[in-house]
Order: C-alpha cells, then sequence, then structure tokens
C-alpha cells in the first residue's frame, strides 16, 4: 500500500473554536443523549445565542441541566424528574430552560464543575445550574432525585428555591453570582519549579500507595467501582522487579475476570464491586484502545499469549463493532438496557487513542495488519477531524467544541504511528497538534490546560480547568507528555503535575506515568 503523505496543517493566529451546528430540536439533534429529550415535558432550548439573547429580553433566569449519553443518572432524570407535570411545568413556568450534551459543550461542562466544587462543595453528573439572564450562575447542585430522599432535596425543591430567591431578591442573586465568578477567576499560586529529585520521590511513592492498595485475588486496586488501570499497570511494569511483577498479575486477572468480555471481545468500564463480579455493562472506544496499550508494554516486557490475545481480541471487537462506515470509530455501546445503544459519533480524542493502540499493537506483535489499519484511520482523523488553519473538531462531523483531550490525543496516535512506521508527516503532525494546542489553552504559569481559549465563547463564564472532566481518564497534560511536547511545554506541565499532586496528596496512574516522561 502506499504511503499515506500526511498535509501540513498550517498554524495561522488563533480562530474561533468550532461552535459545530445547533439542532433545531431535540428530535434532530445529532446528540443520542439530547434525542432521549425529544418527548421531554420540558421546553428545551439548545445552548446558544438564541437562548442567550431570549433570557436577557425576558430577563428570566436559567435553568440549564447537563449530561452525557452514558450517565445512568442523566438517563433517570429524563425519565422521572421530566415526565413529572408538576416538575416540568414549574421549570417551564419559572425559566428558560437549556439542555447540553457536556460531550459537546467541554468548555461550559468544565466550569460547571469548577462552580461546584467550589461554591457547593460538590461534583458529579449530571449536573442543574441556575443562571441569571446573563448566564452566571447563582445556584446549582449535582445529581437531584425527582423526590426528597435522605434528607435531600428533589430537584422540584431546588429550581423552587432558585425560583423564588429571584423572583424576591435578583439582585441579591445577581450579586451570588458575581462572587462565586470572583473566586472562580481568582487565579490559583503559580506552579513551583520541580527537579529530578522531587519526581523521582514522587514516582516511588506514587507507586508504593497503589501497591499497598492492590487487591491481588481480584486483581482490582481500592474500593469499588474499580475502574481499569492501563496507565497505573503500565507505569508500574517500569518500577522494579516487585511492581512490573504486581501489573503483569493484575494484566492477567483482567484479561481473565469479568470485566473482560471473553464472549463479544472488549473490556467494560468498570467492575461494581470489590469482589470482581459484576462489571457496568457501557463499553467505550477510548477504554479499549488504553487497555491495548497497557496489554502492548506488558508484552514488550513479558511476552506471554495471555497479553497478546488481549490486544488481538480486544482490537477484533473494536473493528467488528465501532467501526464506522467513514473509517472512523465510535464513541461507546451500553449494553446496560433491554435494547444495546450505540452512540456512532466518531470523537477526535477517542480514534486518537485508537491510532496509538492500532500502531503500537502492530510494532509489539510484528502484525502488518495493524501497522496498515493505524495508516488508514491516521488518514482518515486527518480528513475527517482536522483542517488546513490547524483547528480540530470534536466530532467527525464538525461539531462539537474541540478540547484539549482532542488535540494532545491525536498528537499521542500520530506520535505512536511515527515511531511505528515510516509515513511521511505523521511526526510533524503530532508536534503542530500540539503546538496549538499550546496556543489556545496552555496556562504556561499554572501548568494546565484550559476547557476554552482565551477570550471564552459567550455563555462560558469561567475557563477551567480541563482535569475536571476526566471520568477516571487520562488528563490532557499527562496525554501531551506521554506525546513528546516541546522542551518548554513539558517542563511546564510537570510543573502543573507536581503542583497538583501536592495538593491532592496522591497521583492517578496516569499522573505518574507522564511524569516518568
Amino acid at each position: 500500500m502506499k504511503p499515506f503523505a500526511f498535509r501540513t496543517l498550517l498554524l495561522l493566529s488563533i480562530p474561533a473554536v468550532l461552535a459545530g451546528s445547533r439542532p433545531a430540536s431535540a428530535a434532530d439533534a445529532a446528540s443520542p443523549f439530547t434525542r432521549e429529550f425529544s418527548g421531554s415535558l420540558v421546553h428545551w432550548m439548545p445552548w446558544g445565542g438564541e437562548a442567550f439573547a431570549r433570557a436577557k429580553q425576558e430577563n428570566k433566569p436559567v435553568y440549564l441541566f447537563m449530561g452525557f449519553f452514558l450517565s445512568e443518572l442523566s438517563r433517570n432524570t429524563e425519565n422521572q424528574s421530566f415526565t413529572n407535570p408538576e416538575t416540568a411545568a414549574y421549570l417551564n413556568e419559572r425559566f428558560l430552560c437549556i439542555l447540553v450534551d457536556r460531550d459537546e459543550h467541554p468548555d461550559i461542562a468544565a466550569a460547571a464543575q469548577q462552580y461546584l466544587d467550589q461554591a457547593k462543595q460538590t461534583s458529579g453528573w449530571p449536573v442543574s445550574l441556575f443562571l441569571t439572564p446573563d448566564m452566571k450562575p447563582y445556584d446549582g447542585a449535582s445529581y437531584l432525585s425527582p423526590a426528597q430522599e435522605w434528607g435531600a432535596q428533589s430537584l422540584l425543591q431546588v429550581a423552587t428555591r432558585a425560583a423564588e430567591a429571584w423572583k424576591v431578591d435578583s439582585k441579591g442573586c445577581n450579586r451570588t453570582a458575581a462572587g462565586s465568578l470572583a473566586a472562580l477567576r481568582r487565579p490559583p499560586p503559580a506552579a513551583k519549579s520541580v527537579d529530578d529529585g522531587k519526581v523521582a520521590a514522587a514516582l516511588a511513592a506514587g507507586a508504593k500507595d497503589w501497591a499497598a492498595r492492590y487487591d491481588g485475588p481480584h486483581g482490582g486496586f481500592g474500593d469499588a467501582p474499580r475502574y481499569l488501570q492501563p496507565e497505573l499497570l503500565a507505569f508500574l511494569l517500569s518500577q522494579g522487579p516487585a511492581n512490573r511483577t504486581l501489573a503483569l498479575s493484575a494484566l492477567r486477572a483482567t484479561a481473565g475476570g469479568t470485566c473482560h468480555d471473553s464472549a463479544k471481545g472488549g473490556f467494560y468500564r468498570y467492575l461494581t464491586d470489590t469482589a470482581g463480579n459484576t462489571p457496568y455493562l457501557q463499553k467505550t472506544l477510548v477504554d479499549q484502545a488504553r487497555m491495548v496499550l497497557a496489554y502492548a508494554e506488558a508484552q514488550q516486557v513479558a511476552a506471554d499469549p495471555v497479553y497478546a490475545d488481549a490486544i488481538r481480541g480486544t482490537l477484533a471487537y473494536v473493528l467488528a463493532n465501532l467501526q464506522n462506515a467513514d473509517g472512523s470509530f465510535a464513541s461507546s455501546e451500553d449494553l446496560t438496557g433491554e435494547k444495546p445503544l450505540r452512540d456512532d459519533r466518531a470523537a477526535a480524542d477517542a480514534n486518537g487513542f485508537l491510532l496509538a493502540a492500532l500502531s503500537r499493537a502492530g510494532q509489539v506483535l510484528g502484525d502488518a495488519k495493524y501497522v496498515e489499519g493505524a495508516r488508514d484511520l491516521g488518514k482518515t482523523l486527518q480528513l475527517r477531524f482536522t483542517s488546513q488553519s490547524g483547528s480540530v473538531s470534536h466530532f467527525a462531523d464538525g461539531s462539537g467544541i474541540a478540547s484539549p483531550a482532542d488535540y494532545v490525543a491525536l498528537a499521542l496516535g500520530y506520535r505512536a504511528l511515527a515511531r511505528t512506521t515510516v509515513e511521511p508527516g505523521a511526526g510533524a503532525l503530532a508536534d503542530q497538534l500540539l503546538a496549538r494546542c499550546d496556543q489556545l489553552f496552555l496556562d504556561a504559569k499554572l501548568g494546565v490546560y484550559l476547557a476554552s481559549p482565551a477570550p471564552a465563547p459567550a455563555g462560558v463564564f469561567s475557563r477551567a480547568q480541563t482535569y475536571l472532566l476526566s471520568d477516571n481518564l487520562p488528563a490532557p497534560e499527562s496525554v501531551a507528555l506521554l506525546a513528546g511536547p516541546s522542551r518548554e511545554t513539558a517542563a511546564a506541565l510537570k510543573r502543573g503535575l507536581m503542583q497538583r499532586l501536592t495538593v491532592s496528596g496522591s497521583a492517578t496512574g496516569d499522573e505518574l506515568l507522564a511524569l516518568m516522561r
């Protein structure tokens, strides 16, 4: 097959981030999450200029509900709260209601989580925010049940509180919002410089901490739910004989455990119990790719048919069940209900990880079909996700707001392709994607990526950090370090990771793996 010459992206002045098309109604939406609300009793409007203008014109507070396709609690809210005539009628009367798919708007999603964390000391999905007519939050919560339970208020109770507050004292609500935003926008301390000794100590401490949490009989770490830990296992493979043995044992246990679908192939998102008996029946493309990368590392360290079979079986599942007609790959499958549901949208970040996984599989197993598959996917991703100006779209149809996760994951994939083959331009494309990500999102002083560029798009009340959206996935800072950024960016990101580690007191697997680079 003739090698595909990757075109060079032009790094021009920074344009507005792609906003994508806005659906006219929930029934017409590309988002499967939004389509689920097509029969809702609540009069939803999509996020965008029309809703913003109407809220200001009517001087009406906004109720914003945000969830995502794989969130069971988001689905519960729709099926229980928004089908309740009393709740729906109250929301329609007292608020302008906006529905947002988190996957389409990581910029507002990160801002919402930052607000909940700092103003409400909570987090999680879905999100209910109550905003002033100029889109500033004055109240909010994560999941709200349809009825009062265990002392927690219901959705209708919280909505009533927010509506009455606006009716009685709108100026006070505006003051509350202004105070919250001032706190959100207050810059944290700059990341301090780090040296090799501090990083080495952090790596040793991280390895010790995670090893102590390992449950040998069941191959997992810590309490339930037990998410897949591919980056942690890849890190432990490099941390001496004892940790290497632990990681190999965990990978063998995972391959033979219930989180692995031995019949159809692929891995479920997590186990709901520490005994390892009950998987949560959802599969995501990004998890399949991450597990292939971990098993590729294990196969390189200690070749074993178990690891090779896990790689081949996982990629066979992906190729058979998630590939779209245009050569891109769907985001996820939800098998929790009577009827399996699939999010057909191809997302840049997940497809970027798959490009890396195919490349590494071809390299480690010496299998030409994976190398050819990586070449073909590299061509598809460039055509479907990138523009001549250097911008990236989140979804292959051009919709969705691109986030740092999209840029760095695509860069990771092209870097892996460049290391596996002599594909012309793949390495240069990785460099350009990382540089573009830095231009748009990097705060070098803090050593972090922000979820929106400057100035923030309309309606986005805070430029929040992207790690707030991690959902047990690698943070963009970690992925960027794995993808091989410039020396200056690498130094800034390591400072940021060390700062985060100091605050949190513990490091995630992806942070530890990234700090090694």
